[in-house]
């Protein structure tokens, strides 16, 4: 590939990157956190609470499977941020594969993360590649299938990484977080030096992600209400994205 040619495929997906991003960020974040459970009789098992702000009565949290006949609650959920449109496709195409898989099976077992999460992966990656608008999207995909809660990140160019007790999509937008700099005190009488705010740049995402961190470095896990506390506070970096929306699998 010659160097013309390969500065024009750079500012393409440069382009569709942006186009994504811009769609990510005029919605808000989304959270997924592991949280322990305290029912009675369930004080062993943990469960993922998932949250985000709505303006509209949309579903932001797509179950994913063939029919709940046998389950009290769906396998897998599809989350995240950005473009609702896109949201929705991508959703639709990963509950037919979910039910494909389940029909040629028949067996709800059959149905597992990694799978999913490829066929997911591989969906998004073809848009991003071959057509001319990528899915503006930021993903989670959130389970308790097979032992234990699971949560996976799949990014609008199809990259994925695992995340452990908690995750965060969304929220690339620039934000100005207050630093304190220098002392005060009094110096002789009715002389003060006041203490300097400056702008320090980071983004929604860093910032919930310092918030989840903070707490589950210490290895503790979270009640749902402390999840919940949690969530709360980092969507408060959302200002006039709407009400808060719960959810838990």
């Amino acid at each position: 590939m010659n160097e013309k040619k390969s500065v024009g495929v750079k500012a393409y997906f440069n382009s569709k990157s942006q186009l994504a991003i811009e769609e990510i960020n005029d919605d808000c974040v989304s959270i997924a956190l592991v949280f322990q459970r305290t029912d009675a009789g369930e004080e062993n098992e943990r469960g993922v609470l998932m949250a985000t702000k709505v303006k509209a009565d949309i579903d932001k949290f797509i179950p994913l499977t063939p029919h709940l006949a046998r389950r009290s609650t769906p396998p897998f959920i599809l989350m995240g941020s950005g473009d609702y449109g896109d949201f929705e496709e991508v959703g639709d195409y990963a509950n037919q594969y979910v039910a494909d898989v389940y029909n040629f099976y028949e067996d709800e077992e059959a149905v597992s993360l990694k799978p999913l999460r490829v066929y997911i992966c591989k969906v998004i990656r073809n848009a991003y590649i071959n057509r001319k608008k990528a899915y503006g999207v930021d993903l989670l995909i959130v389970s308790v299938a097979h032992g234990g809660p699971e949560i996976i990140r799949i990014k609008y160019n199809g990259e994925y990484h695992p995340c452990a007790n908690y995750a965060v999509a969304g929220g690339f937008r620039t934000i100005s977080e207050s630093v304190e700099t220098g002392t005060q005190n009094t110096i002789g009488k009715g002389i003060s030096v006041r203490k300097k705010t400056l702008g320090k740049e980071t983004s929604i995402r860093k910032k919930a992600l310092e918030i989840l961190k903070g707490f589950y470095d210490g290895g503790k896990i979270p009640n749902l209400e402390e999840a919940k506390s949690l969530a709360r506070d980092a969507l408060a970096l959302e200002e006039d994205k709407g009400e808060v929306l719960f959810g838990e699998i």
